[in-house]
């Protein structure tokens, strides 16, 4: 093999491997917000609180959350006193909507008749635009996490230092739940908003 033909293979892999690595991966926003008086600190005592009548799923999440914040030298703990107070929240929200497309459609269109003393026929074929509509519905995984500090301020309230915040179609989120939220405790202790890439599949 020359030397063109190499580069021609390395070429077209490098392009083959491109495609299939995008197509492997999606796209999930975040929004993480810091109070600016706060600087969260990972050797504090980090206390998950469930919510009030929690599901199975809230259960699953908060153990996967607590496995995420140790994996990133949190100092979880499971009893009191506490430094932080970290609270969650899952919900679901869907949106319903029509759309449009337009397809093209192949036409034949037949001729005769005389030219002269001659019969002749023959076809033709073009294409017809044709509007389809179509009505949707997409239902969103939204998940709040707030991190709160583990004593009350003058107004003897506990104040939000950071909260975090995901948004992705359900389907999306229940192909891999622990990567999507692995991202959002990476996020913990900063501000962002945008969408992140990640292979669901893995």
């Amino acid at each position: 093999m020359n030397l063109k033909k190499r580069l021609l293979s390395k070429v077209v892999l490098s392009v083959l491997f491109a495609m299939l690595w995008s197509g492997c991966a999606s796209s999930v926003y975040y929004k993480t917000e810091l109070d600016p008086m706060y600087k969260i600190e990972k050797q504090k005592r980090i206390f998950v609180f469930l919510p009030k009548s929690p599901t199975i799923e809230d259960k699953k999440f908060m153990l996967s959350l607590k496995e995420k914040l140790k994996k990133y030298n949190f100092n979880v703990v499971d009893e009191y006193p506490m430094d932080y107070g970290i609270f969650f929240d899952l919900t679901e929200k869907s949106y319903s909507g029509t759309s449009s497309y337009t397809s093209y459609v192949p036409t034949t269109s037949y001729t005769s008749g005389y030219v002269g003393n001659k019969y002749v026929s023959g076809t033709t074929t073009s294409t017809k635009a044709v509007s389809n509509t179509y009505s949707y519905t997409n239902t969103y995984k939204k998940i709040y996490v707030d991190i709160l500090n583990g004593k009350k301020n003058k107004q003897d309230k506990y104040e939000t230092i950071w909260s975090g915040f995901i948004s992705t179609k359900k389907k999306k989120y229940e192909k891999n739940p622990p990567l999507i939220l692995e991202e959002l405790v990476k996020l913990i202790g900063q501000e962002f908003k945008g969408d992140i890439e990640i292979e669901l599949d893995k």
